[in-house]
């Protein structure tokens, strides 16, 4: 199917309250590829679609408080758990794994974390009001490295690791920064290419590839098309 750039598909509701963080996963080799998971952040629960919008479904249910991040890495269910401040990790098909983190201002510890991404087994967090990114083990939760302060960030949330670059969503700072994997400063933008039109009011997230994408009522940033071309959302 040809479908034009910007060119509106389809829509769905499942009753939600809050959705923030957002999934596209397909298990490599499976013939029906592509489930959708998002964060029901009130609902306080990861609800799964298939990709018309047919609910399949939760996982976490009375485990998670406000969780704002997903990510689906290698057949596991890595979720931002929010409002415990810690990450939790599930099987695609709800059972629970093992968790990470806990409240504070330490390694390894957090104060209301939003955006979450796993690349090349390490597990990418913002860790929004302590205002840094931390870097975990995939499969062992083990801190490894962050970068960040309040004086360079204010209200990181969404996150994306793309060609060993780390693109964050500096939310109050209106603008998109980039990184190396170690957090070395590579440059910074707003919906406009430049940070100096200052376009992103408040964004929170965004992506650079088919995953974790969800307007909400303000506006959620950029992400990159199958041409290496940013779009605004």
């Amino acid at each position: 199917m040809s479908v034009l750039l910007n060119e509106y598909i389809r829509k769905w509701t499942s009753s939600f309250s809050g959705p923030y963080g957002i999934c596209v996963y397909g298990s490599p080799g499976e013939i029906i590829v592509d489930e959708v998971y998002v964060a029901d952040c009130y609902h306080s629960v990861i609800k799964v679609f298939d990709t018309v919008g047919t609910l399949k479904r939760t996982i976490g249910s009375g485990q998670l408080n406000n969780p704002y991040g997903v990510y689906v890495y290698e057949n596991e269910v890595y979720v931002a758990d929010t409002g415990n401040d810690r990450i939790q990790v599930f099987t695609e098909s709800g059972d629970w794994l093992r968790q990470f983190g806990s409240s504070g201002t330490g390694d390894g510890q957090f104060q209301f974390p939003m955006g979450i991404f796993v690349y090349n087994h390490e597990v990418y967090v913002t860790d929004t009001l302590n205002n840094n990114v931390q870097v975990f083990d995939y499969l062992s939760g083990a801190f490894k490295r962050k970068w960040g302060s309040p004086g360079q960030f204010d209200h990181l949330s969404g996150i994306c690791v793309y060609d060993d670059e780390v693109y964050l969503v500096d939310s109050h700072n209106n603008r998109v920064y980039v990184t190396d994997l170690l957090g070395t400063y590579i440059t910074q933008f707003d919906s406009s290419g430049t940070i100096s039109n200052n376009l992103l009011f408040e964004p929170l997230f965004f992506n650079l590839d088919p995953f974790q994408t969800l307007s909400q009522d303000v506006p959620c940033g950029i992400h990159k098309d199958e041409f290496g071309t940013f779009q605004s959302i």
